[in-house]
């Protein structure tokens, strides 16, 4: 019986020693080889510094232009008879220190590099004044007024495309309007 205890006492310890090798929060156990010697204590690595957190966006562009920003979903590109539309979903969101009736400005779409392969004028207008975030469903463009967009946009795949929007004008509720200084 007591050899017994005993080799299950070794094979459990055994065992133990093997679990805490595998388990990251266990301290991990380095054997020896004959001859050598006690390792001096590891230095510890520096804590990695933590991420800054990322600034709030500006509700007002420095030219006092609304901060526009836009997320587009359910892409879907479609060629037809040679024609090639793209299709999807927008979800906007405004940020602004007054309310905003219209921004005028253009819709940019882009590869994952910042290629820009699709610019179209866009505007964002609500008579009641727009809403802080708001969604379009099954807006498109048709890829026919430049060639090399429309080549582009034959061969892409939808998770390619990144959308923003470049602010140019806007008119706010008050009746005050603002543009881009430094737009063309």
């Amino acid at each position: 019986m007591t050899l017994a205890r005993l080799a299950m006492s070794v094979l459990l310890l055994a065992a133990t020693a093997a679990v805490a090798q595998q388990n990251p929060l266990m301290p991990q156990i380095h054997p020896l080889k004959p001859g050598e010697k006690v390792p001096e204590e590891v230095p510890e690595k520096p804590p990695t510094p933590k991420a800054t957190p990322a600034p709030a966006p500006q509700a007002v562009q420095a030219d006092g232009l609304p901060a526009v920003s836009v997320h587009g979903s359910n892409v879907e590109i479609a060629t037809k008879d040679g024609v090639t539309n793209v299709f999807f979903d927008l979800g906007w969101a405004i940020e602004s220190a007054e309310p905003v009736l219209e921004v005028q400005g253009d819709l940019v779409l882009s590869d994952d590099d910042g290629h820009v392969h699709g610019r179209v004028p866009w505007t964002l207008k609500d008579p009641n004044g727009l809403p802080a975030r708001f969604d379009e469903h099954g807006v498109g463009i048709d890829t026919t007024k430049s060639e090399t967009a429309q080549a582009w946009f034959k061969g892409a795949q939808p998770s390619w495309l990144r959308f923003a929007f470049v602010a140019k004008r806007a008119t706010f509720v008050s009746g005050r309007a603002v543009e881009c200084a430094s737009c063309k």
